[in-house]
């Protein structure tokens, strides 16, 4: 299967709704992100596959990248998103609070948010020193 195939797949399940907590526009559109990475064996199919937009789809791949307990977190979160899905439970506030942590993370790493060239919606590396937001105490 193709990740457009999949991605059709859960739309038709599971409707047009980032499973990350983004929202879907124009500019930051939905994709197929493999829960298990491909690049770690994960398949492409609809049991491996979740919905994400463009935006936080790069987010997730930054803090997978960095570290494996943050990599485990998004899995596990992803997993029972799903599976509150499937028994028809309303996974809302756990999306809402992942989605607050997936930003925060990223932005205390020093990304912005930023267009490609085709104006959709990225987290980039910021080319300024960016100071935190979150009060942290001593």
């Amino acid at each position: 299967m193709t990740n457009t195939q999949v991605r059709e797949q859960l739309e038709q399940k599971y409707l047009s709704v980032c499973m990350l907590g983004g929202t879907v526009t124009f500019r930051n559109p939905l994709t197929m992100h493999h829960i298990e990475e491909k690049k770690n064996g994960g398949p492409t199919n609809l049991e491996n596959g979740s919905l994400a937009c463009h935006l936080e789809h790069s987010g997730v791949h930054i803090l997978s990248d960095d570290d494996k307990y943050k990599r485990r977190r998004i899995i596990e979160y992803l997993k029972e998103y799903k599976h509150m899905l499937d028994i028809k439970d309303d996974p809302f506030y756990m999306k809402v609070a992942f989605h607050t942590w997936l930003e925060q993370e990223v932005m205390e790493m020093g990304y912005i948010i930023d267009s490609t060239k085709d104006n959709l919606l990225i987290f980039k590396k910021s080319p300024y020193k960016v100071k935190s937001l979150i009060y942290k105490k001593q």
